[in-house]
């Protein structure tokens, strides 16, 4: 790791290990505080010219002390030692007008993260703005030789950011840990006769030496635009429906979302209790692996500094555990599964065997709808249902005909998922889950 990254750490530490101790001197019970800094810098083009640069460079300071079953929290951006004596004593004001929760208090010991664990996202460059802007040049230009159906570049962009952070509690907890990202994205337009589609593509890692070519860019993104040109109306009616690769993530979206933690407790979704209950089909299973080399959401402890570990979501389409951070963990009576984040490195694995292609899924609904974007936000947690508006294309005989646009899909939840009828070995690396297209046996479908 870079010298001068090394000291920032260190100094980092110095001053969470200080902020938690002045925290208990000062008359907290316990105390957690986190530090987060951020720099960046982004640049875009368009028509070849530079349309915009910023540079970011951000800290906060977050503090929580616990007293007497009291909580309060602070946060600041001033890191000097009067300002932190100031905030740690704002916190325990604000605790005293708190009502008692036995519940709000740090992790048990025996689950905080002491050992790190490197997953090798930390891959610093000194990049130029100017080199920056010219790879967005050559990106449009590239996009603009490569079809005559495409109009106009409507944004080219890159993005480079370095994140370091460093946090301690009362139990001796000090880690801190740094990490790098890149991407790329790409947006145009295409036309033929009247008609106008968007299309689009991205790319992100941690090494910037790993983001796609231009080629593949622009390759995925005239495809996009290109397919759903001149779409047609289509019938209302109850059809097959596949969800494509960069929409099938609404669905486990909506699942992971039912099984939080805050949303078990306070019942405001649509799998209340569904712990050791079929929800999804009986060869599904859904895996977390939060300990991948390289990738960027994975990660060894979550926002309470508690240790992660690989879990079991689904088994056999029965729910094998909710997304527990300690609060709710203790609220639930349950042990604390490190979910103070967000999930991580999913997988979907189809027990009967292999996945299929994305092709033989096509040809297995043989008549019905691929949705492939969507529109609105007509879903509600609390009872499952669903309405949003949605374009696509449609499939005869197994094979795609045409794009298809403004229809709407309606049904619940429950019903989606128990009528999964097949998944494709399409997933997407870019995306934190690994599941490809899904096949669902029957949707309303309201067309023009």
């Amino acid at each position: 790791m870079d010298d001068d990254i090394e000291l920032e750490l260190n100094k980092m530490e110095d001053l969470v290990q200080y902020t938690v101790e002045k925290a208990q001197e000062l008359g907290a019970n316990e105390a957690r505080a986190k530090i987060n800094k951020a720099t960046g810098l982004s640049v875009s083009s368009r028509n070849t010219e530079m349309e915009n640069i910023s540079f970011t460079n951000g800290r906060s300071l977050a503090i929580t002390v616990y007293k007497d079953d009291r909580k309060g929290t602070v946060g600041t951006s001033d890191l000097s030692r009067k300002a932190i004596d100031e905030s740690i004593s704002a916190a325990l004001s604000i605790a005293k007008h708190t009502d008692p929760d036995p519940d709000a208090r740090l992790p048990e010991r025996q689950y905080l993260a002491f050992e790190k664990m490197d997953f090798d996202t930390f891959h610093p460059l000194d990049i130029e703005p100017n080199d920056m802007f010219e790879r967005c040049k050559n990106l449009e230009l590239k996009t603009m030789a490569a079809d005559e159906r495409v109009i106009s570049v409507v944004s080219a962009k890159e993005n480079s950011g370095l994140y370091i952070s460093a946090m301690a509690t009362t139990q001796g907890l000090v880690v801190s840990s740094a990490d790098t990202s890149y991407s790329r994205n790409l947006v145009l337009m295409c036309g033929k006769d009247d008609d106008r589609q968007y299309g689009g593509s991205y790319t992100y890692d941690s090494r910037h030496d790993k983001l796609w070519s231009d080629e593949l860019l622009v390759k995925e993104a005239i495809d996009e635009g290109v397919s759903q040109l001149c779409p047609q109306k289509i019938k209302t009616g109850d059809y097959p429906v596949i969800f494509d690769v960069n929409k099938s993530s609404l669905l486990l979206n909506v699942l992971f979302s039912a099984l939080d933690g805050h949303t078990q407790y306070y019942k405001t979704g649509f799998l209340t209790d569904s712990l050791n209950k079929r929800v999804l089909p009986e060869w599904i299973s859904i895996d977390e692996n939060p300990h991948i080399v390289g990738k960027m959401s994975s990660c060894y402890m979550d926002g309470d500094g508690v240790r992660t570990s690989p879990m079991s979501i689904i088994k056999h389409g029965c729910v094998q555990n909710y997304f527990l951070n300690n609060y709710f963990a203790n609220k639930l009576k349950m042990a604390n599964n490190a979910h103070n984040r967000g999930v991580s490195n999913t997988f979907v694995v189809d027990e009967r065997g292999a996945l299929c292609s994305k092709n033989d899924l096509i040809r297995q609904m043989d008549r019905g709808i691929i949705v492939h974007d969507t529109m609105g936000s007509g879903i509600k947690l609390i009872n499952g249902e669903l309405s949003i508006g949605a374009s696509g294309f449609y499939v005869e005989n197994g094979v795609i005909q045409y794009p298809i646009a403004e229809f709407t899909i309606a049904g619940n939840f429950k019903d989606l998922f128990n009528g999964i009828v097949a998944i494709a070995d399409d997933g997407d690396s870019r995306n934190v889950a690994d599941l490809g297209s899904v096949l669902i046996e029957k949707i309303k479908v309201a067309g023009g």
